[in-house]
């Protein structure tokens, strides 16, 4: 199982965690995320209770445990001014 957990880079809290069969989908943001040209960029993402948060990307990294990988991605975050209605 490949999981990806976005996390709040000054509190280290859980801000979403997705798990997935293959990594393709990660590595895609991953590498989104460090490219050269976006580095302090915002973003929006979503948290678990489905708030919209205006984020940067700050670091990786990735846990290799005994049946899972876990790719920790750090962001800067705050609450968006504007809140994405999710149904």
């Amino acid at each position: 199982m490949y999981i990806l957990q976005l996390v709040n880079a000054y509190t280290q809290e859980l801000i979403r965690q997705t798990e997935y069969d293959n990594p393709d989908a990660i590595l895609s943001i991953l590498e989104s995320e460090t490219h050269p040209k976006r580095k302090g960029i915002e973003t929006f993402i979503f948290d678990d209770q489905k708030r919209t948060l205006t984020a940067t990307f700050v670091t990786h990294s990735v846990i290799n445990g005994d049946e899972d990988i876990i790719y920790r991605l750090l962001y800067k975050v705050k609450m968006a001014e504007v809140q994405a209605v999710i149904r």
